[in-house]
């Protein structure tokens, strides 16, 4: 219930849970929280835990988008991560709207680069500042998601409103 409560859609892929669910059972005592101390609730450590050093036990969770999103659902509903700052912004083609809505990029291509150029810009735009890149997808997102494009009167309507509030919530 934890999923369909931050919106995460596991109907395309019961795979990926079965895998997930398999290792976390096998190699970590049927606890995730095993997992988590054994790389010091530290967001980073996890992160190249699954992708680096055990990318076999996770292999649904080595790309750069979902592997941050499970890192952002495991800090805000499982136990809250030290280094989340560190942690990239899932970048898709709607934080690519989104992001050339509101920052006047011009990242129209969903391609490698421009998610690494998206990624990169919203890390710049939190820096020095106590956001956290990581926690900004969600309301991002949900402002970008429009296949009509009308993310501008989502922005207008409702997106500000929705981003500062998350923003207030969302410091380091």
């Amino acid at each position: 219930n934890v999923f369909k409560k931050v919106g995460w859609r596991a109907d395309n892929a019961p795979a990926f849970w079965k895998n997930n669910a398999q290792t976390i059972a096998e190699e970590f005592d049927g606890d995730v929280r095993n997992l988590l101390r054994q790389c010091d609730y530290d967001a980073t450590k996890i992160e190249k835990f699954i992708q680096e050093e055990h990318p076999e036990w996770f292999p649904s969770l080595k790309g750069p988008k979902v592997s941050v999103l499970w890192l952002r659902l495991i800090d805000e509903e499982i136990h809250s991560l030290d280094s989340m700052g560190e942690i990239d912004i899932p970048a898709d083609r709607n934080i690519l709207r989104v992001t050339n809505y509101l920052l006047g990029e011009s990242l129209e291509q969903r391609t490698e680069e421009n998610l690494k150029i998206a990624r990169e810009t919203w890390s710049e735009v939190c820096e020095g500042t106590d956001l956290i890149p990581v926690r900004l997808d969600k309301p991002l997102w949900l402002c970008g998601k429009s296949s009509r494009h009308d993310y501008l009167d989502y922005w207008g309507t409702w997106g500000k409103e929705y981003l500062d509030t998350i923003l207030a919530n969302s410091r380091r």
